[in-house]
């Protein structure tokens, strides 16, 4: 496993140092004389886990990104249901397109924006991602509210909008719109809507971070609804001020 991920990576275009066990891992950080970018580390090792690993090397290193993979539970690594900031998780096996990508967010997280699109429709999603990228944002998905709700508190304020459609198989878009603003009472929300746009955005008027938009929308629409929440939310999306 460990070969294949260092070629992978090399494949990639990184520049990989490769360590049997979380001591020698220690051993290499203390000899380069740069910072490291992310730490890969497996959960379950010999002499020590990845998490103490982890934690030993930011004591050298604060800031440093770490991704887990294990093929184990995630109980190693979550604390109060919540992820640590800056740590994510890729499940074993892995594949090469699986790897690049969650290298890649970890590396971007904290330069590129990232919004949370919350759609039932596989096909709605893909475009709107697509809009997202274009406009030089990261783009996740969750097709339930009960996975966007778990992403968002996994996130830990992480999301810089979320856009959300006001009809899910498991919890209605109403519902979820107020959970979220439970949680995040700032977070900038692009609501979708199939009918009576201008009623919900006449009763969330006040709300100066949510922004109401028709059904079905074009790549241009959902450009505007992020610009007026950057500036209205104070909270200016990367790519979009």
């Amino acid at each position: 496993m460990r070969a294949y991920t260092v070629e992978t990576l090399r494949e990639l275009g990184y520049r990989v140092l490769e360590a049997h066990d979380g001591p020698a891992a220690l051993r290499l950080l203390e000899r380069q004389e740069g910072p490291i970018d992310l730490l890969f580390t497996d959960v379950v090792m010999p002499e020590m886990t990845g998490s103490e690993l982890a934690a030993e090397a930011r004591k050298a290193q604060p800031g440093l990104r770490v991704l887990y993979t294990s093929g184990y539970t995630r109980n190693a690594i979550v604390h109060g249901g919540r992820l640590d900031p800056g740590v994510e998780v890729i499940v074993k096996p892995f594949t090469f397109e699986a790897l690049a990508q969650k290298v890649r967010d970890q590396l971007d997280a904290g330069r590129t924006k990232c919004v949370l699109i919350v759609e039932g429709e596989p096909a709605v999603r893909i475009l709107a991602a697509e809009v997202l990228r274009g406009l030089g944002l990261r783009a996740e998905e969750a097709a339930t509210g009960s996975e966007a709700l778990n992403k968002v508190r996994a996130a830990q304020g992480s999301y810089d909008a979320v856009i959300l459609e006001d009809v899910l198989t498991d919890i209605s878009g109403e519902d979820l719109r107020a959970e979220l603003r439970a949680l995040h009472a700032q977070l900038p929300l692009v609501v979708t809507v199939r009918e009576q746009a201008a009623g919900l955005r006449e009763r969330l008027r006040d709300d100066r971070c949510t922004v109401v938009i028709p059904r079905p929308y074009s790549g241009a629409e959902l450009q505007e609804a992020l610009q007026k929440l950057s500036i209205e939310c104070d909270i200016p999306p990367k790519g979009l001020s």
